[in-house]
């Protein structure tokens, strides 16, 4: 890595350290219940994550820690914020994009298989390699040599048309 990207990366380390004190940084329980609540919130969309008060927090999770936490700078904005895992996820593929960056440029002899791995990798993610296993088949070049009787026997086995037995049965039933 040249001298210019350590500095960097110093340089990033520490306003990373100096902003932590400005910026709330969750702990792995305040995390654990901040899943729970979002799982949860997922099952009711009608209830916005940014409107939900302490109580109700506390309700749906049934975590009483949160009154604690509640008090911190920045917590209540972070546990109602409902896009926090997008922006994580997209920060750490830049992160891993910038260490893909140093490894395919390190000139150190031993990273000459973490490279071609990671090549691979890039060149499946980027479809610019078919993925190993993954072959495509369509349907509809076997559905074109299906007389009608095959076809109707296909669509009663993906259960996309009910067959004379099926309405047999309802039928009888009904």
């Amino acid at each position: 890595m040249n001298n210019t990207k350590k500095n960097l990366k110093q340089a990033a380390s520490s306003l990373i350290g100096a902003s932590a004190d400005l910026v709330f940084i969750p702990s792995p329980p305040q995390r654990q219940t901040k899943a729970k609540f979002m799982v949860s919130l997922e099952e009711n969309p009608s209830v916005d994550p940014s409107e939900v008060s302490l109580a109700a927090a506390i309700q749906i999770t049934g975590d009483s820690r949160l009154e604690k936490w509640w008090k911190r700078p920045g917590f209540a904005d972070w546990f109602r914020g409902k896009e926090e895992f997008k922006e994580r996820l997209e920060y750490l593929c830049q992160l891993g994009l910038d260490t893909a960056e140093d490894i395919l440029l390190s000139d150190d002899p031993k990273s000459v298989n973490a490279k071609v791995s990671l090549i691979k990798v890039l060149l499946e993610s980027g479809g610019k390699m078919p993925a190993k296993g993954k072959e495509v088949k369509f349907l509809d070049e076997a559905v074109q040599k299906m007389n009608k009787q095959q076809l109707e026997q296909q669509l009663k086995r993906l259960k996309l048309i009910q067959g004379e037995d099926d309405d047999k049965k309802e039928e009888a039933s009904g």
